[in-house]
């Protein structure tokens, strides 16, 4: 039986009324600078009720934000295509042309390995990342030590995911404005601390990647399972 045959009317109001509010809480504790949160993030923090909105609405999640919250909020699109869509407060003046121009942090191509911290299966409680050789390793979460930097494993976008890139980037993007970080500095133009790396065992995916010029990493694919096999393996 479907979720709408299940609620009666008032029943349905009080679920959108209860998503709605936890939509604003989202957006008010996520959006990070310029109060913007990008729809597909917060699409993906929603889980769940995401699922449910559409059930009782027949609607996205854009219509939602313009039908139940735009008292609060608006939507804009930026991006050089205008094809990326964020959650704005309406009390907040738009941003000016400049700041809606993707610039780099916007839409970056992000070094392989940190791309592999947001993709390759988590085998601990968190993730914890090296953020000078963007190398990562997985741990229970009582070994986790003060002021290291962390990725939860809800950030951690399974290979079978639809639309995986866009969930990947959208994960991303949370991650980087939770920590107060740059996308400048996880760019796949810069290249890893080799001082600090040369100083740490780490994996085998670890060695060849750093052994690879930009081009050859550009021109190299390998399968997840490898990927995994790769993390697995010491160096040396």
């Amino acid at each position: 039986m479907d979720l709408e045959e299940v609620l009666t009317s008032d029943d349905t109001v009080k679920e959108l009324e209860r998503i709605a509010k936890r939509v604003e809480s989202l957006i008010d504790t996520g959006g990070g600078q310029h109060s913007q949160y990008l729809v597909s993030a917060l699409g993906i923090a929603l889980g769940d009720d995401l699922r449910v909105l559409k059930q009782l609405t027949n609607r996205g999640l854009n219509d939602f934000i313009r039908s139940h919250l735009s008292h609060r909020f608006k939507l804009e699109n930026i991006g050089i295509h205008g094809n990326i869509t964020v959650v704005v407060d309406g009390s907040v003046n738009s941003a000016t042309p400049q700041e809606l121009t993707p610039s780099r942090e916007q839409s970056p191509r992000f070094h392989p390995r940190f791309w592999a911290a947001f993709s390759v299966p988590a085998k601990g409680d968190v993730r914890i990342l090296n953020k000078d050789t963007y190398s990562f390793d997985d741990v229970p979460s009582e070994e986790v030590a003060t002021g290291e930097l962390t990725i939860g494993k809800d950030l951690i976008v399974s290979a079978d995911e639809d639309r995986r890139d866009e969930k990947i980037k959208a994960n991303i993007a949370s991650w980087l404005a939770k920590n107060g970080l740059s996308a400048d500095k996880f760019q796949a133009s810069r290249r890893p601390n080799s001082q600090t790396f040369h100083q740490q065992t780490g994996s085998l995916l670890d060695a060849i990647i750093a052994t690879l010029d930009h081009r050859q990493l550009q021109s190299t694919t390998l399968t997840l399972d490898v990927v995994a096999t790769l993390l697995r393996t010491p160096r040396g």
